[in-house]
């Protein structure tokens, strides 16, 4: 038997966490959820994770800042979801450099994922790709 991989949802909106939850809780086991830099090392330090998923655009502070935290408190793999970071661009360096396993591109705009195919598909993958029960 498999188990689950452990996910920590550090960012979003409050709606666009609940979408989430529904779209990746078949996938994983949702351990924790933050919406500020602090919680989010918080429950990095209390929880066990098989990976993290940040939310760069909604964080409230330097997501790079917050990622290099992140890795330091914790030995899950992060994966950051970003607006403005795009391939080739400065930003997905710098969230590499600090400790992002992977960053996804996302669409700016309130709710822009669609999380049955698309992004909502490459998001999953990237998740399955650095998590390891």
């Amino acid at each position: 038997m498999t188990s689950v991989p452990k996910l920590i949802l550090v960012g979003f909106e409050p709606i666009l966490h609940h979408l989430l939850s529904c779209r990746l809780g078949t996938d994983f086991a949702i351990v924790g959820a933050a919406r500020t830099a602090a919680e989010a090392l918080a429950i990095a330090r209390d929880k066990i994770a098989n990976v993290v998923l940040v939310d760069a655009d909604s964080v409230g502070t330097r997501a790079t800042d917050l990622v290099s935290k992140l890795s330091l408190v914790g030995r899950a793999p992060i994966v950051v979801l970003s607006a403005t970071a795009a391939p080739a661009k400065p930003e997905t360096a710098a969230l590499l450099a600090a400790g992002a396993g992977v960053v996804v591109h996302k669409t700016a705009g309130s709710l822009p994922l669609d999380l049955d195919h698309g992004l909502g598909e490459r998001l999953v993958a990237a998740l399955r790709q650095v998590s390891s029960p």
